[in-house]
């Protein structure tokens, strides 16, 4: 009988230890909360008629197990765990205090299903007694299991000790892992369940009520362990972590609640449970993430990016020039492709990025130029190359004339950041067929190169190029201007010697708001072809090269401040009405006269190598699209293909017409 006694004053001191837990030492808590399974519960799902509060886990007699006098039947489940390409730390089976929560959140054990009391009649909102062999559906929220049970690959690891690698706060392994946040503790150095969670208290987190152990506003909580701030402290400046813009409530599953971007934070984007992406618990597959705030169906930023790739091109038969962002879903971007050492913590998967492989698939995510953990989009304006706000702490290639593969993080160069895609991978669809983006030329150049389509190599260019990644030369452009061109007519940064250009300059959304336009910067699509930000007329090919049957360009009007007139890209830097009035060249002659297209005589980005023979020169991007122009077809000067500046001769064929040394 004294044992007896002993047992029940035992039980009933866990219970009012239970009952008298947290600051206010409130009875009150547990009552009020829906872990309160009695018929007086509070929740959606309780008792027929038991009246006991803590029955439901915990017993004075015959517990299993004895730590906590645990009530609940246990779960014999076998469980798949969370795992990702970033995640450093093992994760093994729940364990401890996590094991136990399961045995009633993984769907497999009912309710009411206890160890000493057999089982409890639980009934739902409408009455409807609940299968005492299930606790909830496979698609009721308190189901962590999924259909199976098993399913604990879309919710945030637990019963794991965590890793530092340069991406956890400092101290992570201690208890608490952030002083500021001293309510998330580890036990016995793992993440627990319990570890975010307190069972017996429902309003910690009075907005959510989802049992933290306190509030989760602009993701408190996770911020205990995760570090955004790795470098200038982006997290702290970043959009996502400021923005006062208030969420929808629909779809509920979306948004955390706290009301607006910044309240919501880490939530707005990931879900701790059941995510529908399993790697980085994600709410949606990949660009669907961000359409939550930049898409169609809501309006809470400042612009519908998911509309841009979805616009209709310009040339008939063309449905869109785009990223394939939202073309190639799902596609293959992952954190882990260019994982460089973070804060000197090395990283244990080797970059896959750039591509080593022609047979590897191309892919162009959000994430792939914009951090959401740091990007800005009201931020200063940067003067090129130096990363736009919008691209912080996004990780490029070094991109010299003789490194194009080291990993960058973060990157300080806009082109850092293309050249990642656009530089040194073996998986570059161009080629004299490719036309997705509009007829691929064929430079003179090309022939001799072991990379044409190498944009970091043009750039590098000692021959000839534009000013990406190295200052503009001191050289003079007669029909340069000395500020560039913006869409409305305005000028904005200046162009002269020493200054560089971005190559969003020419690679942007139609309306760039960079260049006083009314949509997003970026080249997210354009009506454009090769996404160009304004239009580019190329010819099209004749049926020989150098022969006069082929599409030329009807030149039209030039004016300053329209996008739509056949050269305003190049219009944007350099006065083409100017230019055709120069008496350097004969422009007039072959622009206007011949339909010629700029882009039949000059390369856009650079010269990766001189074509030395006979004369060429390559200088002032001279690089001629041999699908186009053609080489002398007899006599003396048979198989010549020759522009040179220095001479200011030319031996071609072009529109049908020969030049063996003209003049000019």
């Amino acid at each position: 009988m004294g044992r007896l006694r002993l047992y029940g004053l035992v039980f009933w001191v866990i219970c009012a230890t239970t009952l008298l837990f947290a600051q206010d030492n409130g009875k009150q808590y547990i009552l009020d909360s829906s872990h309160n399974l009695s018929v007086s519960g509070p929740g959606p799902v309780k008792a027929s008629t038991e009246t006991q509060v803590c029955i439901f886990c915990h017993t004075p007699h015959s517990a299993s197990p004895a730590a906590g006098l645990w009530n609940h039947v246990g779960s014999a489940v076998t469980y798949q765990v969370y795992s990702s390409t970033t995640m450093n730390a093992p994760t093994g089976v729940p364990t401890q205090a996590s094991k136990l929560c399961l045995s009633c959140h993984d769907g497999t054990i009912g309710l009411g299903q206890t160890v000493g009391n057999g089982n409890i009649n639980v009934a739902d909102t409408s009455g409807t007694l609940l299968d005492p062999d299930t606790s909830f559906s496979s698609t009721a929220s308190p189901n962590l299991g999924g259909a199976s049970g098993s399913e604990l690959l879309n919710d945030h690891p637990f019963s794991f000790a965590p890793i530092q690698d340069g991406l956890l706060v400092a101290g992570v392994t201690n208890s608490p892992p952030n002083p500021s946040v001293p309510e998330v503790q580890l036990r016995n150095g793992a993440i627990e369940c319990i570890s975010c969670h307190e069972p017996h208290r429902q309003d910690l987190d009075a907005i959510t009520r989802k049992f933290l152990v306190g509030s989760n506003v602009g993701g408190r909580l996770c911020l205990a362990c995760h570090q955004q701030s790795l470098a200038n402290n982006y997290w702290n400046l970043a959009s996502h972590n400021t923005s006062a813009k208030t969420t929808p409530t629909v779809p509920a599953s979306s948004w955390a609640g706290y009301g607006t971007v910044a309240g919501d934070s880490c939530m707005a984007c990931h879900a701790t449970h059941s995510a529908t992406v399993n790697q980085r618990l994600l709410r949606a597959q990949e660009e669907n993430t961000c359409f939550l705030c930049h898409g169609s169906s809501n309006t809470i930023a400042s612009y519908n990016i998911q509309a841009e790739f979805n616009k209709v091109g310009s040339v008939a038969g063309v449905i869109k020039y785009a990223h394939p962002t939202v073309a190639v879903t799902p596609s293959v971007h992952d954190p882990a492709e260019l994982p460089p050492p973070i804060n000197g913590y090395p990283r244990a998967t080797a970059p896959a990025m750039p591509e080593t492989s022609p047979g590897q698939p191309r892919h162009a995510e959000c994430v792939d130029c914009h951090n959401p953990h740091a990007a800005n989009a009201t931020g200063a304006a940067a003067i090129p190359p130096a990363v736009p706000s919008n691209m912080n702490s996004v990780t490029g290639v070094s991109g010299t004339a003789t490194d194009g593969r080291t990993p960058v993080t973060p990157a300080a160069y806009e082109y850092q950041i293309c050249f990642v895609c656009h530089g040194d991978s073996a998986n570059k669809p161009q080629n004299t067929s490719y036309s997705d983006y509009g007829r691929t030329v064929f430079r003179q150049t090309y022939a001799t190169v072991s990379d044409p389509f190498n944009e970091r190599l043009d750039f590098a260019s000692t021959a000839s190029r534009h000013n990406v990644t190295q200052a503009r030369a001191a050289i003079s452009v007669p029909s340069l201007r000395n500020y560039i061109l913006n869409l409305d007519g305005s000028t904005g940064r200046f162009l002269g010697s020493g200054t560089y250009i971005y190559c969003a300059d020419c690679h942007n959304n139609d309306q760039a708001r960079g260049s006083k336009g009314p949509g997003p910067n970026g080249p997210h699509g354009s009506i454009w072809s090769h996404l160009l930000e304004r239009r580019y007329d190329v010819e099209g090919p004749p049926s020989v090269p150098g022969a006069n049957d082929g599409q030329t360009v009807n030149s039209g009007t030039v004016a300053p401040g329209i996008a739509t007139t056949n050269y305003a890209l190049c219009d944007k830097c350099h006065d083409v009405a100017a230019l055709l009035t120069d008496a350097t060249f004969k422009h007039s002659v072959h622009v206007i006269g011949a339909g010629a297209s700029c882009s039949t005589c000059h390369a856009g980005h650079g010269i990766q190598q001189q074509v030395a023979t006979n004369g060429n020169t390559n200088n002032r991007l001279l690089d001629p699209d041999t699908k186009i122009v053609g080489p002398v077809p007899s006599g003396t000067y048979a198989g010549w293909l020759v522009m040179n500046t220095n001479t200011r001769t030319c031996y071609l064929q072009c529109h049908g017409t020969t030049h063996t040394g003209s003049t000019y």
